[in-house]
Formats: C-alpha cells, structure tokens, sequence
C-alpha cells in the first residue's frame, strides 16, 4: 500500500515536472518588440512543430 503510494507521488511529480518543461519550452520561443508602442503583442519566434494546425490522418 505504501509502495503504490509512494509510486504514485513519484508520477505525478514527474508529470508535473514535464508541464512545467513544455511551460518553459513555449515561454522561451516567445516574443515582444520593445520598440512599439503599448500594447506590444506577443509572437512566436518560430512555428512549435507540435502546435501546428491539425494533421488529417487516413483510416484503412
């Protein structure tokens, strides 16, 4: 009992861990010209490959 709770502990800390990492992943690719006036929008550096639109996947 104490094994598969101390299991489960552990997966949700490195579940929390890897949301915590895609966070900083998509934070760090953000970005905003200073130079413009307020309200400076916020773009992405570049495209996230796994944000992209929508893949159309063929059923057999």
């Amino acid at each position: 009992e104490a094994r598969e709770e101390a299991q489960r502990l552990l997966t949700l800390v490195g579940e929390g861990q890897r949301l915590l990492g895609n966070a900083l992943v998509v934070l760090a690719e953000l970005r905003c010209s200073l130079g413009t006036p307020p309200p400076r929008p916020l773009h992405l550096a570049r495209p996230l490959p796994h944000y992209g639109p929508p893949m159309l996947v063929q059923q057999a």
